[in-house]
This record gives structure tokens, sequence and C-alpha cells, in this order.
């Protein structure tokens, strides 16, 4: 269930980028790509949610690109939404 919590998680900063100025808008982009990739390589994520991801994702591609140290695992993505 936590791909889901995270697709969600991603959609809510795409949205929120939109009103945000640079850099804050880029950065929730950037996070919220990184999130997608993990969840459509992730193998305990449903194919649904791996679908959605995909096309949230190609909606923000031209906008955002990420570097292979950009991917993230599962534990440091919650680590990262959740510190400490």
């Amino acid at each position: 269930m936590l791909p889901i919590a995270l697709l969600y998680f991603a959609d809510l900063l795409l949205k929120e980028s939109v009103t945000l100025a640079e850099p804050d808008a880029e950065s929730n982009q950037r996070q919220a790509m990184k999130l997608l990739t993990l969840i459509r390589h992730h193998s305990a994520t449903w194919q649904p949610y791996k679908e959605r991801a995909a096309r949230l994702q190609s909606e923000f591609e031209a906008v955002v690109t990420l570097d292979r140290e950009d991917s993230l695992t599962l534990e440091a993505a919650v680590a990262e939404i959740l510190p400490g």
C-alpha cells in the first residue's frame, strides 16, 4: 500500500508546483518525478498504479529530467518524506 500513498503524494506535489515560484516549483516537480519513477519500477506496485504514475510522469517529462543519481529506494523515499 505504500507505493499507492507515494503516488498520491507525488500527485499532490505536482499540483502544488503549479502554484509555486521557482526554485520551489522545480524542487516539488523533481521530488515527484523521483517518486513516480520509484512507483513505476517497484515490484510491490499494482499495474494500474504503475500506469497512472507513467501518465503523471509523461505530463512533466519536458519540464524535469532526472539523472541516474536521482533514483530512490522505497526506504530512501520514506526517509525523505518523514525525516527523523
